[in-house]
């Protein structure tokens, strides 16, 4: 599916989810989050499977032009809580027991200095 229809399609009062956190979900919300996760298979030649939460988009496919198992992470339709105030969605990626790639330190380091 291309990730703007996925966003669409989204029927009234689907996974758009309302925190108490002015930019992060809770635990209540991330476990509401969780639960309300949608498969968006495919429908046509020209898209590619995805999961969503949160808004958040994850298309995983086999690639046969690479010859490899892609992932493709589309954070550009978060929804509005899960966007830190500097407008990037805070991600960690793990690949079977091991952290590849983390940027949610920042959150932790920018609430340390604002604290002093």
């Amino acid at each position: 599916m291309i990730a703007e229809e996925i966003h669409k399609s989204i029927p009234p009062g689907g996974t758009r989810l309302m925190a108490e956190d002015p930019w992060f979900l809770g635990e209540e919300g991330c476990d509401r989050a969780n639960r309300s996760a949608v498969f968006h298979p495919v429908r046509s030649e020209d898209e590619l499977p995805a999961i969503e939460v949160g808004g958040v988009l994850v298309f995983l496919y086999l690639d046969h032009d690479e010859e490899a198992v892609r992932v493709s992470i589309h954070l550009d339709t978060a929804d509005g809580q899960l966007v830190r105030p500097d407008g990037t969605v805070p991600l960690q990626v793990h690949c079977e027991d091991g952290v590849i790639f983390d940027d949610t330190r920042k959150v932790l380091a920018a609430a340390r200095i604002e604290e002093r």
